[in-house]
């Protein structure tokens, strides 16, 4: 069989939360009434009856897409109302993984049933080396913090196991979920 294989990698992710001050106008919305339906009302752009080839060949890549998301770098700043301190939190990596389960997933037997089971999906998530800082300055590029703004830092990769199983012949399929969470991080 054929796949399709989509990686991306980002390096470098900030994103700020600043409070907004309260807003003091009010102001009142009012909702026009939904347009009369009427039996001659035609679609200007009507949906074709018939799926075309192209259509079934995306439809097929799409399905077969196994993806890879690696984010390095993550910084996450939570301001005060000021922008005078904050409190930041890193985070060294973020990967996400779409793992293939073959076709139809992988037939495997039960060993107390007669009915097989095979994996519909798999996904991994893996998060690399978290420090949470309290920053009174937050500088844009602020790579010289001192350890006395560290309140806390893992070194490690915690793990998020998600896959789904069907099990069972014809029509009775029933589908169960493993959530495994490995968390192999320490607190320094």
């Amino acid at each position: 069989g054929w796949g399709l294989s989509a990686s991306i990698k980002i390096d470098g992710v900030i994103v700020e939360f600043v409070p907004s001050p309260p807003c003091e106008t009010t102001a009142t919305t009012t909702i026009p009434p939904p347009p009369s339906s009427s039996p001659a009302y035609e679609s200007p752009n009507p949906q074709p009856r018939t799926s075309s080839i192209m259509s079934s060949m995306i439809d097929a890549a799409l399905s077969s897409l196994r993806l890879t998301v690696t984010v390095s770098n993550v910084e996450t700043r939570l301001y005060d109302a000021f922008r005078e301190n904050c409190i930041v939190v890193s985070l060294q990596t973020l990967s996400y993984r779409d793992w293939d389960c073959g076709e139809e997933g992988e037939r495997r037997q039960e060993s107390n049933n007669a009915s097989s089971c095979y994996d519909v999906f798999q996904k991994l998530i893996d998060i690399g080396e978290i420090t949470i800082f309290n920053n009174n300055k937050c500088l844009v590029n602020d790579n010289n913090r001192s350890s006395d703004d560290c309140i806390l830092k893992t070194e490690g990769t915690g793990q998020v196991y998600l896959r789904v199983v069907a099990q069972g012949d014809g029509e009775n399929v029933t589908l169960r979920h493993d959530v495994n969470i490995s968390l192999s991080q320490r607190v320094e």
